[in-house]
């Protein structure tokens, strides 16, 4: 009887350490699974154009996105424009260490092209995501071999704004129609003794001068990217911005060497009647501590050039993923360029940040969006006539072109006559 419950005991004894180390080992790898998140948490190096501050609509994407994606942590690295396309040359060359996602700009976008870096994503471009975006969008993110390589961020283009205050004083109730209608009311605005502007438009963009151009009903290249821009319609748009400033005098004679940032605070300070800038000066004139016109401007359809058309021009800027990504951040890369160009996130860069545009024309529909994004409507005409010009070359192109167009503004050379020298240098450097 001993023998037997000293057996029973020894089985019993056995049973208990059994159920005790398995029940050991299932505590043990559930903690595991609870910590296995933080431990394998995933760090994106993405690259930022500018300061996080002027870029709400980033900050909130990111929010959100690590919401979806506990494991995911975004970190971005604030590059100043007038260094961002050296640095990722510098990058793309091996000089400098590759963040793990890319901005890129329109005008830096053929020299990081040329490098072969950029890693085809055509995984996340579902054929319901393609349906979302503009004709024009799905040609522009796509590489020399026609692999999709870009995910658009957000867009910019040129708006028509004015001073409701200023026109009102002048006796004109409802903002210019016409190229016509804008000298018009420019020359009964203008006064220059008090530093009072008619107009202000800085060419300190090339796709600033494509949008009077198609305006003007032109076109900026032939198909075989040589210059087409020398044409009767890029005379005439050039002869009207160089006899806004010489002929009529209804635009500062110094802005000839100005900015945006000049352009824009001369606007929002009440110190320019209209104005013709890039859409994120909508949110500096509503929004900004600088802003003395709140509640004193709107903005317009574009006044009717020659061309008589709604033509416009669209600054993409896009998200890439180099080829030097750590095999282990890839998915996570994806997962964020996969997001980013979501539905709700373009809807969300309209909303929380006043002055965006994006490429997704149903966007501007949303209930949301029309409720909380003035000018919703005119925003969606403007994309939907928008061309996306980015030739080869595009930094040389735009250097060559824009220096013309300051001779001409200066009086140095006819608009003819500096546009056909653009254009014959231009034409030397397609041939390269």
């Amino acid at each position: 009887m001993k023998k037997l419950m000293k057996s029973n005991f020894k089985i019993g004894l056995f049973i208990f350490l059994v159920i005790f180390l398995f029940s050991s080992f299932l505590l043990s790898s559930f903690a595991a699974e609870k910590t296995t998140p933080t431990e394998q948490a995933v760090v994106l190096e993405v690259d930022n154009d500018g300061d996080l501050q002027w870029d709400p609509a980033t900050v909130w994407q990111k929010e959100q996105f690590e919401k979806m994606y506990p494991n995911i942590k975004i970190n971005f690295h604030e590059t100043p424009y007038k260094v961002h396309q050296e640095m990722l040359l510098r990058m793309a060359s091996g000089v400098q260490e590759p963040y793990d996602v890319w901005q890129i700009t329109d005008e830096w976008l053929p020299s990081v092209m040329k490098t072969g870096i950029l890693m085809p994503i055509d995984q996340i471009w579902t054929e319901d995501k393609l349906a979302l975006y503009t004709d024009w969008e799905k040609k522009a993110i796509l590489d020399k071999n026609g692999n999709k390589v870009l995910v658009p961020v957000f867009g910019c283009i040129p708006v028509f704004m004015y001073n409701t205050e200023l026109l009102q004083s002048a006796g004109f109730q409802e903002p210019p129609k016409t190229w016509d209608d804008i000298v018009l009311y420019a020359q009964k605005l203008a006064k220059p003794d008090e530093n009072i502007w008619g107009f202000i438009d800085v060419e300190d963009s090339i796709n600033k001068f494509w949008h009077w151009l198609l305006q003007a009903g032109g076109k900026p290249f032939n198909e075989d990217w040589t210059a087409a821009f020398n044409s009767e319609a890029g005379v005439k748009a050039l002869e009207f911005l160089v006899d806004l400033r010489n002929k009529y005098k209804v635009v500062p004679l110094g802005a000839v060497t100005w900015m945006t940032e000049d352009e824009q605070m001369l606007f929002i300070s009440g110190k320019a009647a209209m104005s013709l800038s890039w859409a994120y000066g909508v949110d500096r004139a509503a929004n900004s501590e600088e802003s003395k016109i709140k509640d004193k401007f709107s903005v317009a359809s574009f006044p009717e050039g020659p061309g008589r058309t709604n033509a416009t021009v669209y600054e993409d800027n896009h998200y890439a993923i180099p080829k030097t990504i750590p095999k282990e951040k890839l998915d996570a890369a994806l997962k964020w360029l996969d997001y980013v160009s979501s539905y709700e996130a373009q809807v969300g860069m309209l909303i929380h940040e006043l002055g965006n545009y994006v490429s997704v024309t149903k966007a501007y529909d949303d209930p949301e969006v029309k409720e909380k994004v003035p000018f919703a409507d005119l925003l969606k005409v403007q994309v939907e006539n928008a061309q996306n010009i980015v030739p080869p070359n595009m930094g040389e192109v735009a250097y060559i072109l824009l220096a013309e167009i300051q001779q001409a503004l200066l009086g140095q050379k006819t608009a003819e006559q500096a546009l056909n020298d653009a254009a014959t240098k231009i034409n030397e450097v397609v041939k390269q």
